[in-house]
């Protein structure tokens, strides 16, 4: 089929050289082409990475390389696959709903904007303030509103969905929408409207930022933390003895951390800005705070799962040595 294909092909560009087609195939990988296996987190973000490539220097996808990109999207795992086409698919929407309200124009020689259709209208507490709860995140102010939203939308909606799966990222998305959304409604002022995505990115943000963490120490506050009386006794909570390491987390603090050193600046946007007085904080912070309850589900759930299979290994053992 299609993937023997491309194996033979690659085979062929191996064999007939360094040539111009087998160097722009794979942009980014050079000599050190592999065969990609089940599990390979980077793989798509990789994949993404070389098509983009691939774009800004030919204007489309030769043959050859379309054929090695399939070959490599093949070994992702169908749900993935699904989930990356559907989280491109939104971040276009928004893009497509955004050129109609810049086509159409603003009142009174325009039309009304999608922003006054689908946005969450506080202190509107009927029908139309309640929409705005579930559609806020499709529509936005202007084109350097929803640019940086789609940089955290791609960035961190692919780290969650090759990390923890289309379940976890949809979870976060429908209820980083829920508390924002309800939080916008009733904390701004009167007849202001809100929309665009950034409360979903800052909870999938603070997700990254935290799961690592509370899969390690788990959710505080343990028994203990409350007596704790300098900095340097931090009670049972980062005990070593309570720490749970695994390789699956140690590359989640890894992702963590460069995700920190990159977007660390996004932290600032849940406090408010005397400058900025547009920029919607509230929003921000009810989205960093679903991110960081949805960490806390998630790493408490998964240290209950180390324990049983610890101690099922561990009883295992002692039968075993028993005999």
């Amino acid at each position: 089929g299609g993937g023997a294909g491309a194996r033979r092909l690659a085979e062929d560009d191996e064999e007939a050289g360094p040539t111009e087609a087998s160097h722009t195939a794979l942009p980014h990988m050079g000599d050190r082409r592999r065969t990609p296996t089940k599990g390979d987190d980077w793989l798509a973000p990789h994949v993404v990475s070389q098509l983009a490539g691939i774009l800004l220097q030919h204007g489309c996808v030769p043959a050859d390389s379309a054929a090695l990109l399939n070959l490599q999207l093949s070994s992702v795992p169908g749900p993935s696959r699904i989930g990356i086409a559907l989280l491109v698919g939104l971040n276009v929407l928004m893009w497509v709903m955004l050129c109609i309200d810049l086509v159409r124009g603003d009142p009174p020689d325009g039309e009304l904007p999608w922003r006054y259709e689908l946005g969450v209208w506080s202190g509107d507490y009927g029908a139309r303030g309640l929409v705005g709860i579930g559609t806020m995140w499709l529509c936005h102010a202007d084109v350097g509103h929803l640019t940086g939203n789609t940089f955290g939308w791609l960035a961190f909606g692919l780290i969650i969905l090759l990390g923890h799966g289309p379940k976890t990222l949809g979870a976060l998305f429908l209820g980083s929408n829920f508390v924002v959304g309800v939080t916008c409604w009733f904390t701004m002022g009167d007849k202001t409207i809100t929309c665009g995505a950034s409360g979903v990115v800052f909870c999938w943000f603070f997700f990254v930022i935290c799961v690592g963490l509370m899969k390690v120490l788990g959710v505080p506050p343990n028994p203990g933390c409350h007596k704790m009386m300098v900095c340097t006794c931090l009670g049972k909570w980062c005990h070593p003895r309570q720490c749970m390491w695994t390789p699956r987390v140690v590359r989640e603090l890894a992702v963590a951390l460069g995700v920190a050193v990159i977007f660390g600046s996004l932290i600032f946007g849940i406090f408010p800005n005397p400058g900025k007085p547009e920029v919607s904080w509230q929003g921000h912070a009810a989205g960093a705070f679903a991110g960081t309850l949805g960490a806390c589900i998630i790493g408490r759930r998964m240290r209950r799962q180390l324990k049983v299979e610890r101690a099922a290994a561990k009883r295992r053992k002692e039968l075993a040595n028993g005999k």
